[in-house]
């Protein structure tokens, strides 16, 4: 991965950020730009939707400005630069085509170009640093390339009569035809690669591979309409603006953030184990306490990468699919020890030391984490579902929470305590889209009202009865009782509401009960009361479980060592460091019978009440504990699809009916192509 800045990715810009800029007039006005989306460097269903926009919009506010950025077509984006109508368009190529209407900025990090191919392809998949392009596409001439029409990717491979090239629209149409054999290699960008085989073409991870090298580091930049008069002095705050952001080390936080990393100098005297890891509140403790490991095994330096976790599966999920081996561990649950174990891309956990105590380790959780009865994967904390509320609101509102509530008694109990007037709303539920954000809750709902993602044929059933009235009823509790901004909120929005004095009732996961009734919130901890999670028939109840455990992919070249520290890191030992550092109640917690032990555990007042939910969770079948995902490959792409289309029906912009069958149709696109049928026959 060679680039000018030795980084990664972006391109685009998206969403709306008003502000004002100062013109050497002293006028005010905004900086409009007008961006085109292409994940996952931009994109609207992006976190902050997108690492060109964060960082757009930080390089500006270095120099006092803010921006006003809205989504448009390209074709649409450059005419409103052409006339003037937006300040600058992003993100561009450098090509001289259009100096006549654009000003451009100085370089950021840009998309990287490479060559994909099938892993059983008898074609070159390595060259040596000695080779050169020209060297390379001879080797590679006979070939047939796929390229998306009107991207450049080198002078060497743009003016060469010698390959053969078959031009497309779009990079989704690149895969399909690579995957089908009508071309033999997909000129493409490294991670919108990535991102669209693990959003739209499942089937095909684990099945390509990068030529490496080379790959065509294209930088990317705004391009300013030489029709404002002021254009030059944007295009010369902006660039002052890049400049602090390299200097203070701004860019390379924004990328990381995305999930683009460079990767450091190799340290011959020490293994470097690179952890993917989730943002969940205890990883902030893990991360603190592995530098006491570090300093017992000098010969070890761990190299922490925290993500958001929509981003954090996608990168782990990318990273199998183009077998770019950048993880020693890796942060997963229950879904991927699943799946991934079978695919043969974790390796199995053998001989852990003697002190491991996996008998101390609660049935449920180590059920949760083996494949054919082995393990893959170290638990480092477990959850089930349980409701929060705020006991002094229900008393000002004359209500009690029941000892088991209905999810009828909590659309009863939001509508009581509801009062926007005074910034509290009834309930907060997740509703930011992704497999493991909304869909983990909707799919546990769906559940409960007696519905199921797929018939016995792998036919998917979201038109049915059961699917409509979760649906109706999630979109209705939520849009009349949640707090504004409902469908972009995760968990981490929703605790922090609740922390806040905001949401009178929280339904989620069980190992957020630390932050939750830790002591610097703006609520008494005395007035936060809990219950198990709601059902709809006492007869079927439906949870959610989840294990974030610690695996090793299959790729790593750290393997003995990797496995050493997660030992460590899911250990008895582990947590009897953390509360003799005096960690208040936020231990990661879930997994071992002796972490309820703890004093610290025992200070939590809903304490027993999660040990014992957990205990008790029934299972048969490994990996069948919980109701919140499906056990396929496929399932990331379909959560996220429809995790999409959940939040669109939340926000008003489609009907709960035709966001269901919107969702058929995309569920019954992705199941065909991953084979599981053609037409109305099985055939998987």
């Amino acid at each position: 991965m060679q680039s000018k800045f030795k980084c990664l990715v972006l391109m685009g810009l998206l969403v709306t950020f008003t502000t004002i800029a100062q013109t050497e007039s002293g006028v005010s006005r905004p900086v409009k730009i007008a961006s085109m989306e292409k994940e996952p460097y931009t994109g609207i269903n992006l976190p902050d939707k997108g690492y060109v926009n964060e960082l757009i919009r930080a390089a500006f506010a270095e120099k006092g400005y803010q921006v006003d950025i809205g989504f448009y077509p390209p074709a649409r984006a450059k005419y409103l630069a052409e006339v003037g109508e937006v300040d600058a368009v992003a993100p561009v190529r450098f090509d001289g085509q259009d100096k006549d209407i654009l000003s451009y900025s100085s370089p950021f990090p840009g998309a990287q170009l490479g060559f994909l191919k099938k892993k059983q392809r008898d074609i070159p998949n390595s060259f040596t640093a000695q080779d050169s392009l020209d060297d390379i596409l001879q080797q590679l001439s006979p070939y047939i390339f796929g390229v998306v029409r009107k991207v450049a990717v080198s002078p060497e491979f743009d003016h060469s009569t010698d390959l053969k090239k078959v031009y497309v629209t779009e990079e989704l149409r690149n895969l399909d035809l690579l995957a089908h054999g009508r071309i033999d290699i997909a000129v493409i960008d490294k991670y919108n690669a990535a991102d669209l085989m693990v959003n739209y073409r499942p089937h095909l991870i684990g099945q390509l591979e990068f030529i490496r090298p080379p790959l065509f580091d294209l930088s990317f930049y705004l391009g300013f309409s030489n029709k404002k008069p002021d254009h030059q002095q944007l295009v010369n705050s902006f660039n002052q603006g890049l400049v602090s952001l390299i200097n203070n080390g701004g860019l390379k936080r924004i990328m990381e953030k995305h999930g683009f990393y460079r990767h450091p100098p190799v340290n011959k005297d020490k293994q470097r184990i690179v952890i993917a890891a989730a943002d969940i509140n205890d990883i902030d403790l893990a991360q603190a306490l592995s530098r006491e490991y570090e300093k017992q095994h000098a010969d070890i330096d761990i190299e922490w990468r925290i993500l958001e976790e929509n981003t954090l599966r996608k990168r782990l999920l990318s990273d199998f699919a183009i077998s770019d081996g950048q993880f020693d561990v890796a942060m997963l649950g229950a879904y991927e020890t699943s799946v991934w174990s079978k695919k043969h891309w974790l390796s199995p956990i053998n001989n852990l030391p003697d002190n491991y105590d996996w008998q101390d380790v609660f049935p449920s959780v180590r059920h949760s984490l083996t494949y054919k009865g082995q393990q893959f994967a170290l638990p480092f904390i477990a959850e089930t579902d349980m409701t929060f509320y705020r006991k002094d609101l229900f008393k000002k509102a004359g209500i009690q929470m029941a000892a088991r509530p209905t999810y009828q008694d909590i659309l009863t109990y939001a509508k009581a305590i509801h009062d926007p007037a005074n910034g509290v709303y009834g309930i907060g539920l997740r509703g930011k889209p992704g497999w493991g954000q909304n869909m983990a809750f909707v799919s546990v709902l769906v559940n409960a009202f007696g519905g199921h993602w797929f018939d016995q044929n792998w036919k998917p059933t979201l038109t049915t009865k059961a699917w409509k009235n979760a649906l109706t009823y999630y979109v209705d509790i939520v849009k009349k009782y949640g707090p504004p901004d409902a469908a972009d909120n995760g968990w981490q929005q929703n605790q922090s509401l609740f922390a806040q004095g905001k949401l009178g009732i929280f339904i989620d996961a069980t190992s957020l009960a630390g932050k939750v009734f830790a002591t610097n919130t703006a609520i008494d901890s005395e007035q936060i009361g809990y219950a198990p999670a709601p059902f709809v028939s006492a007869s079927h109840p439906s949870h959610w479980f989840w294990t974030w455990a610690m695996a090793i992919p299959q790729s790593s070249t750290h393997q003995t060592a990797a496995k050493d520290f997660i030992a460590w890191m899911t250990s008895r030992q582990f947590v009897e460091l953390a509360v003799a550092k005096g960690n208040d109640v936020t231990i990661p917690s879930g997994t071992r019978k002796s972490t309820y032990q703890t004093n610290t555990m025992r200070r939590l007042p809903v304490n027993d009440f999660i040990a014992s939910a957990i205990q008790t969770l029934p299972f048969g079948n490994e990996n069948d504990i919980a109701d919140q995902f499906v056990a396929i490959p496929e399932f990331p792409a379909i959560g996220y699809q429809v995790g999409l289309k959940v939040q669109q029906i939340l926000k008003g912009q489609i009907s709960v009916e035709q966001g269901l069958m919107d969702s058929q149709n995309i569920v019954e696109h992705i199941m065909q192509e991953a084979g599981y049928y053609s037409g109305p026959s099985f055939q998987h």
